[in-house]
């Protein structure tokens, strides 16, 4: 059972699963656009608000203190932004796991740069579901599927819903068992 998102490539070297980018599914297009119109639509919404209760402060009529005012502020104004960059981040992100009898790869692509981590394999490797961060820690669901050698871990499926990340793990499973 294969989605649509991820494609399984096998060679003598190495097995190659590519989980293609959520802008590749309509659906999970038409959700991440919602989500970026809403979060546009709130951050401008809390803007206007913001303003007037600047304007109200300047006119020496009471409302929230000064410091408060500057602090949400600087939440819309920062935090807003850089909610929207990890949106589109997510939308665009690209991972590439390859499986061999010593090692796994497993390379995200944003934007045209890549993060590749290289992760040994041992007699102790094995799956785990976990809902405690797991790196890349900006994954989008709860449930968190990562490889586990010793102490150390390794995030995998990082756009994937629930039920993708099932699939994944089947087939990973079998790869590394």
């Amino acid at each position: 059972m294969f989605t649509a998102r991820i494609a399984v490539r096998a060679d003598p070297r190495a097995l190659r699963i590519d989980v293609a980018p959520p802008i590749s599914s309509p659906p999970l297009r038409r959700r991440l656009i919602a989500a970026g119109i809403l979060l546009a639509s709130g951050t401008i919404i809390g803007a206007i608000r913001l303003g007037l209760e600047w304007r109200q402060l300047a006119a020496g009529r009471e409302t929230l203190p000064a410091g408060v005012l500057l602090l949400l502020s600087a939440a819309v104004l920062v935090g807003a932004p850089a909610a929207l960059f990890g949106l589109i981040a997510l939308f665009f992100a690209e991972e590439t796991l390859e499986i061999t009898d010593a090692a796994i790869l497993r390379e995200i692509s944003i934007f045209g740069g890549a993060q590749r981590r290289t992760f040994p394999r041992g007699a102790d490797t094995r799956l785990i579901w976990t809902t405690r961060p797991v790196p890349p820690w900006w994954t989008w669901t709860f449930r968190r599927l990562a490889v586990v050698t010793g102490r150390e871990r390794l995030g995998i499926g990082a756009t994937l819903g629930t039920a993708e990340k099932e699939t994944l793990e089947q087939i990973v499973r079998r790869a590394i068992e």
